[in-house]
């Protein structure tokens, strides 16, 4: 249900603490200003990309919790740039009354995948295939899961740790059982091991939903996301799918936030497989694949994320353009900074994180609206080219 889109009234205001200081704390930080909240930041270093714009800045590790109790001491609110958290520690704040978002039970899915497939199971979502092999497991019971999984979904297996790993880091197409086997043996030693079936996909898409503390949800359009390397390049608006697996996989995301009991941004990666939506995994905070918002849309999801943190009604969400492009700007082989290609560029719809350049990081991203999909794509593509140093 979407609601009317509010400003804060004049009063106190309130601070939202945020974990970790990469880009999205960094734009986080910029919708905060706009809605009248202060924000501090828990960064790793000084020169992390939200340091810049934060009302203040704790310095720490996320899994130091003298430094997160020092953050939950001075904010009305605690919330997250990555899931690289304890969960340990993270209960102890909740335990002593600190507001946290999304919740304990959202971050315990989005942090483990295997926490996430069986609660996702139980609820009888669709999901690829998969069996959990446990931390510790001997070599007979782990060669039995692999053979006797491969022998019911087909080579090759996707071989994921439970925990950590993203844009791709971390995942693992093993193309043999003894390759799957092997690889199982290796990550079982520090946790959790994920086995799935390797699909044949039509397509990937993400679903961004807004999820208050009542409840009430605001769905933003689905869009395809193309990767590269596992990572997030271009997102491209409107969606050029089927409008009736459209409204599926709004509902689906609807379904899986109402399932996680999430606060915030809930980011649903979805496979299409047979034209269905398969659920891939979810992010549990503003998400890449939602950065064109910020330019395309009438409300950020950075926006509407820290309206739910802080208990504002959530904004509704129109598209502006007909055509919006999203391409990130990734770091090239020569680890080239960005920032030195600048010249001659509209600087509307460029985000650059003021992170240190090396190869295959995300530097930045670029929006673009129009009226015609193919000729956005085109202006995005030569912009990001320019700024990789491949254009003279």
């Amino acid at each position: 249900m979407a609601v009317v889109k509010q400003q804060r009234s004049a009063g106190p205001r309130l601070t939202i603490g945020i974990v970790g200081g990469g880009q999205l704390a960094l734009m986080l930080c910029e919708a905060a200003e706009e809605l009248n909240l202060d924000t501090i930041v828990l960064c790793e270093h000084e020169h992390d990309p939200a340091a810049s714009v934060a009302t203040k800045v704790l310095i720490g590790a996320a899994t130091d919790f003298t430094a997160l109790q020092a953050l939950a001491a001075q904010v009305d609110a605690v919330t997250f740039d990555h899931e690289q958290v304890d969960l340990d520690q993270i209960a102890q704040l909740v335990e002593s009354g600190i507001s946290v978002f999304p919740g304990l039970s959202t971050l315990e899915a989005a942090t483990d995948k295997a926490t996430m497939r069986t609660l996702f199971a139980d609820s009888g979502f669709a999901l690829p295939a998969f069996v959990i092999v446990d931390q510790g497991e001997d070599d007979v019971t782990i060669a039995h899961e692999v053979d006797g999984f491969a022998a019911s979904v087909g080579l090759p297996l996707m071989v994921k740790p439970a925990r950590g790993g993203y844009d791709g880091r971390g995942v693992f197409l093993e193309q043999t059982i003894e390759s799957a086997t092997q690889r199982v043996r290796e990550l079982s030693q520090v946790g959790r091991v994920l086995i799935e079936a390797a699909l044949q996909l039509e397509a990937e898409l993400a679903v961004l939903v807004a999820r208050d503390l009542e409840g009430n949800c605001v769905v933003y359009p689905p869009v395809v996301t193309t990767q590269v390397d596992g990572m997030c390049r271009e997102v491209v608006v409107p969606c050029a799918l089927d409008d009736e697996l459209l409204g599926e996989a709004q509902l689906l995301a609807v379904d899986v936030a109402e399932v996680l009991g999430s606060v915030g941004i809930l980011a649903v990666e979805l496979f299409i497989v047979d034209g269905m939506a398969v659920i891939c995994e979810v992010a549990a905070r503003p998400h890449n694949s939602g950065h064109w918002t910020i330019e395309g849309t009438t409300a950020s999801q950075f926006e509407n994320h820290l309206r739910a943190v802080a208990g504002l009604s959530l904004a509704e969400v129109a598209v502006v353009a007909e055509a919006i492009v999203m391409v990130n700007i990734v770091g090239n082989d020569l680890g080239d900074d960005p920032a030195d290609f600048l010249d001659g560029l509209d600087p509307t719809g460029l985000h650059l994180y003021g992170k240190p350049a090396r190869p295959g990081r995300k530097l930045g991203h670029v929006t673009l609206l129009g009226q015609d999909v193919q000729e956005v794509r085109e202006s995005a593509w030569k912009i990001v080219a320019q700024l990789h140093g491949e254009l003279g």
